[in-house]
């Protein structure tokens, strides 16, 4: 038996669904997606994604009932347009910030892979292999504090040589 994680969403999905007087392979056609698609929401193995959910919203089923069990099963149909034209906005919305996150996170992932290249020439032009906990404070010296590969250079010449540090680095030296 499969999970029903989102069990009431489905519950209340079949409710919309038989307010519009849709059979599931209709609302499947509707919305553009499959028989088992339909089936899987509700019975609340999953939840529409946000084409889907658009898709719904065109049809004048109420997304805020679906849900969280709020408001009308069906917007009314005077206002089914502007309904859509808004959740349409909210997900245009929440889709731009998902890319934003993703280019925060490959931005990230590209400085971390650079900084890695960094202290691997720096540890090969000083001959040693630095502490993995040196190494993680360059790192995020690096990447969070925007420290140059000059100045990480310098940071590893410092810990190689005597050890005492980084007192210089909170004095801006």
């Amino acid at each position: 038996m499969e999970p029903t994680r989102y069990r009431e969403e489905g519950l209340r999905l079949k409710e919309a669904r038989y307010a519009l007087r849709m059979t599931q392979q209709e609302l499947a056609d509707a919305i553009g997606s499959s028989l088992a698609t339909i089936k899987g929401y509700e019975r609340g193995v999953r939840i529409p994604n946000r084409h889907y959910s658009s898709q719904l919203a065109k049809l004048g089923i109420n997304l805020s009932y679906v849900l969280d069990g709020e408001g009308a099963v069906l917007v009314k149909p005077e206002n089914q347009e502007a309904y859509s034209d808004v959740v349409d906005a909210m997900l245009l919305h929440d889709h731009a910030a998902e890319e934003r996150r993703e280019v925060r996170y490959n931005d990230v992932r590209n400085r971390l892979r650079h900084t890695t290249e960094v202290i691997r020439r720096i540890s090969a032009d000083l001959g040693y292999e630095a502490p993995a906990h040196w190494v993680a404070l360059v790192q995020e010296l690096m990447v969070c504090h925007g420290l140059s590969d000059e100045g990480a250079r310098r940071v590893f010449e410092t810990l190689k040589g005597d050890g005492i540090p980084l007192l210089e680095l909170d004095h801006g030296k």
